[in-house]
């Protein structure tokens, strides 16, 4: 879906249609890699005012959670990183989520001019995502 056209004939077609094309066919290995990130369980509330949590998660067939996940899914951007590229510097502003699908990347800091990088991570991890819920840094 690289064009306008093919948004606005996508969002032509009924809704079911839609769900399957976004979630068996444009992005259903990502789905599956970062399924983590996008469960979110159920809250029920019983007869007390506290809220129970029933263990049962939204799927794509809950309407509010598929409006949801095809909005994220519409807002992806393929971005390829070059070998030994510096994504963020400590400190820097992260304004949004990298969802890493392939290759490895080095996470460390600097001291005295010195780069020390103590962990290395890979597929199906992320970028950002503790400093955009939290807006930290």
């Amino acid at each position: 879906m690289s064009t306008d056209e093919d948004h606005k004939l996508l969002e032509q077609l009924p809704t079911a249609v839609q769900r399957q094309i976004y979630s068996d066919f444009l992005f259903k290995s990502f789905i599956k890699n970062f399924r983590k990130f996008f469960d979110f369980p159920k809250e029920t509330t019983g007869k007390s005012e506290e809220i129970r949590i029933d263990y049962s998660f939204y799927t794509w067939n809950d309407v509010q959670y598929q409006n949801f996940m095809i909005d994220i899914l519409k807002s992806l951007e393929p971005r390829i990183f070059r070998q030994r590229e510096v994504i963020y510097v400590e400190l820097d502003e992260v304004n949004e989520i990298l969802f890493i699908e392939s290759g490895d990347y080095d996470i460390g800091y600097e001291v005295n001019k010195t780069e020390k990088f103590k962990l290395r991570l890979g597929p199906n991890t992320v970028i950002g995502a503790f400093n955009i819920c939290f807006n930290k840094r």
